[in-house]
């Protein structure tokens, strides 16, 4: 994946524990051989 190809999103507070939705679009009829995938990035930041 480059810059290019994804997307990326976060937030200015931290969260001990929660959830999150995702709709994802993928194409119409066929789609064989897309690979449909997440990744979470956890930060840690002591202060």
């Amino acid at each position: 994946m480059d810059k290019s190809s994804g997307a990326e999103f976060g937030s200015k507070l931290s969260y001990g524990t929660g959830f999150f939705n995702m709709r994802m679009k993928l194409p119409d009829k066929d789609s064989a051989g897309v690979v449909t995938a997440y990744y979470i990035k956890t930060i840690y930041i002591y202060i």
